[in-house]
């Protein structure tokens, strides 16, 4: 076991919707605060982030000639990554954590033409050399689950027990509606993202894989990233 205690070690969990990570992120955030601490942008890292994101969309919306909609999606996708990694200024050591992280929320980003994928592509390359000079060690821990167990997750996310009837909260209308005519995939999530950043950070690069399918209590899933976290 390695003493994590001078290392900075930044933790993201990604998934598809529906495969438990805020519900994991909660179980440690009440159960190892002690040991790791999750990170959530602060109303200035927000505002930050949104700056910062208008002007990276404005230089790539120049560069590849985007529509007005293209900008808009660009720009939604920057602004929350560049808010997480306002995050990680000042940290030098310890373990932190999120629910979803800078490259969880590339990784999330629907790819619809080849044009968009290059933009995504350059805006991630700009984003490795931030994690390069930020000397962290970055785990992404990929949260495992089947799609009956993700659907299930999600619907129980949208149901209101006090009127007994499915609404919509978090989720777009288009969701709400797949949901309750029990259709959709839950499984939106692009790993070669991830891949690219793996690759290309190396030995600042850690990915390995927890289940939380049907039937596993919360408790004991944290416990295995907990234990997972102090081998490395």
């Amino acid at each position: 076991m390695v003493n994590n205690a001078n290392k900075l070690l930044i933790i993201e969990f990604t998934g598809p919707a529906g495969s438990g990570k805020s519900s994991i992120s909660k179980v440690l955030r009440e159960s190892y605060s002690f040991k790791i601490k999750q990170l959530n942008p602060n109303k200035n890292q927000i505002i930050w982030g949104k700056i910062k994101a208008i002007l990276i969309t404005i230089i790539f919306g120049l560069r590849y000639r985007l529509s007005l909609s293209s900008y808009k999606a660009l720009w939604n996708t920057v602004q929350k990554v560049e808010s997480r990694m306002a995050c990680k200024k000042g940290l030098n050591s310890g373990m932190y954590f999120f629910d979803e992280g800078p490259l969880s929320k590339i990784a999330t980003r629907k790819i619809k033409t080849l044009k968009e994928y290059k933009i995504i592509h350059a805006y991630l390359n700009s984003l490795i050399k931030k994690l390069e000079k930020s000397k962290a060690k970055i785990i992404v821990c990929k949260i495992i689950a089947d799609e009956q167990s993700c659907f299930y997750r999600r619907k129980q996310r949208m149901y209101n027990k006090d009127k007994g009837r499915l609404v919509q909260k978090a989720s777009s209308l288009n969701d709400y509606k797949r949901l309750k005519s029990l259709k959709g995939d839950c499984l939106g999530i692009d790993y070669n993202f991830i891949d690219i950043a793996r690759l290309k950070l190396k030995d600042s690069f850690i990915m390995f894989e927890v289940n939380n399918s049907s039937g596993r209590l919360l408790e004991d899933v944290a416990n295995e990233i907990i234990l997972r976290l102090d081998q490395l």
